[in-house]
């Protein structure tokens, strides 16, 4: 009778936004008709992290969003068995492959960034204590360069040593590649994948997993020679476009004053395929990731390098500009209604970006909470949130009243935008004003919003 084989075992640490879509797409490789990976997924025993457990562990998704494929791919995986989610460490004694995808904070400004290592050093210790000689560590988690070598490398040889385990350890950094959104799944799978690895071992272990994730006939696993190298490469990838938003800000504050066409402006620039990256203007900068890491190689360098010439002062000035962008929509409504108060604002959508349910470091919140502490009263329209953070005062609405607001603010897309019929506002008593931050608004409603002489202000315009 011929043995069954055994299956391998994918451990994920973190059941974010990275972790738990790689865990999906893990627990989705197929080999023989069945599952070719047992992939468990670690989460904190707290409240959010059960959570998470029971919405994965029952077929549900951590959010909403607009990508159908996750729920496709977390049904098949039910079905297979191959993804459970549990709040223990006791599988990474026997996983072949543990993925470390947890986050890591920052605290503090551009001038004193404050990173808070605890987590991922208490994480990294459990796994140097628990796992298989020959298993592949693989870290996901952004991090400040020079981390793997400062800090996830002594570990893991500290705990082997006292394991007395003579094997040099299999680590690898492979930056995550996750773009929240309709194309949740497919922003991993097609996508470069970067990498850099502790020996030829590792790197043999990582390509075999890989190549069952990454479309590899239009994608490929780029290999960077150190540690610190593909670090980098996350770091600098999102500091440039930090950089590049914080320009064009300045460039819009210049178009609005002096009435130009910053649309058609960058439209003509990007005919040129070398400049055909450049930013449109925005609300503001949100989400995890741009939020903090410019900041990353200012910590390195000042904390793990100990070298406090470079500033990185394009960088950190970035930083100061993007977290004060929704100053400059809040300073246009101040100007609307000057002293008037309690005047009632709609406002589409509270997410950091489009077809996403993610609230963190949304400028859209900032925006809300700055005009609710000036006495503006605010009803919020997302389709993707069930219920609003407990400092906002705001109400979550989904059905449009035309009669009741004296300003509509667009800033997120999302379904309800485009649905509203800027006709009934003929009869509105109210002289209702609107401003679009993000191009949410179509051209059909655009058109009929200057036919009926709307007070408009379209930052894109």
């Amino acid at each position: 009778m011929k043995k069954k084989k055994l299956k391998k075992k994918i451990c994920v640490v973190g059941m974010g936004y990275v972790g738990s879509v790689s865990a999906i797409i893990f627990a989705n490789i197929m080999e023989n008709k069945t599952s070719k990976y047992d992939v468990i997924g670690i989460e904190k025993n707290d409240k959010m992290g059960q959570e998470k457990i029971n919405k994965l562990n029952s077929g549900k998704f951590i959010t909403k969003t607009n990508d159908s494929k996750i729920q496709s791919y977390l049904k098949k995986a039910k079905k297979l068995n191959s993804l459970s989610i549990k709040s223990n460490y006791e599988d990474l004694k026997t996983a072949d492959y543990v993925v470390i995808a947890v986050n890591l904070d920052l605290k503090g400004n551009e001038n004193k960034p404050k990173i808070n290592f605890s987590n991922l050093i208490k994480i990294t210790n459990i796994i140097g204590a628990s796992i298989k000689k020959d298993a592949t560590i693989i870290l996901e988690t952004t991090v400040p360069p020079g981390t793997c070598d400062t800090i996830i490398m002594p570990i893991i040889l500290k705990n082997f040593k006292i394991r007395q385990i003579k094997t040099a350890p299999n680590i690898i950094h492979s930056y995550e590649r996750v773009t929240p959104g309709k194309n949740y799944i497919k922003s991993i799978k097609k996508s470069f994948r970067i990498y850099s690895s502790s020996n030829k071992e590792a790197e043999k272990k990582f390509k075999f997993l890989y190549r069952d994730v990454i479309d590899l006939k239009k994608f490929s696993l780029i290999k960077l020679d150190k540690f610190i190298e593909s670090e980098s490469a996350k770091i600098l990838e999102n500091s440039y476009r930090a950089v590049n938003i914080a320009f064009i800000q300045e460039w819009t504050h210049f178009s609005l004053e002096n009435k130009l066409s910053i649309s058609k402006i960058l439209n003509v620039i990007k005919l040129r395929k070398t400049h055909n990256n450049i930013m449109r203007p925005g609300l503001g900068v949100g989400g995890y990731c741009l939020t903090k890491d410019p900041l990353f190689a200012y910590f390195s360098n000042r904390e793990f390098f100990k070298n406090k010439n470079n500033k990185f002062e394009i960088s950190r000035t970035s930083m100061r500009i993007n977290r004060n962008m929704p100053n400059f929509t809040y300073k246009i409504v101040k100007d609307i209604f000057k002293n008037k108060k309690k005047l009632k604002i709609a406002v589409f959508g509270i997410t950091y970006k489009e077809d996403v349910g993610d609230i963190r470091f949304s400028p859209s919140k900032a925006l809300i909470e700055k005009l609710e502490k000036n006495n503006f009263n605010i009803d919020v329209y997302d389709p993707l949130i069930d219920k609003l953070p407990q400092n906002i005062k705001a109400k979550l609405n989904l059905k449009f009243d035309y009669d009741k607001y004296d300003l509509i603010i667009f800033i997120v897309k999302n379904k309800l935008a485009n649905k509203i019929n800027f006709s009934n506002f003929r009869n509105n008593k109210k002289k209702i004003h609107i401003i679009d931050t993000d191009n949410c608004l179509n051209k059909k409603n655009i058109d009929l919003i200057n036919k009926k002489k709307l007070k408009f202000i379209n930052l894109n315009a």
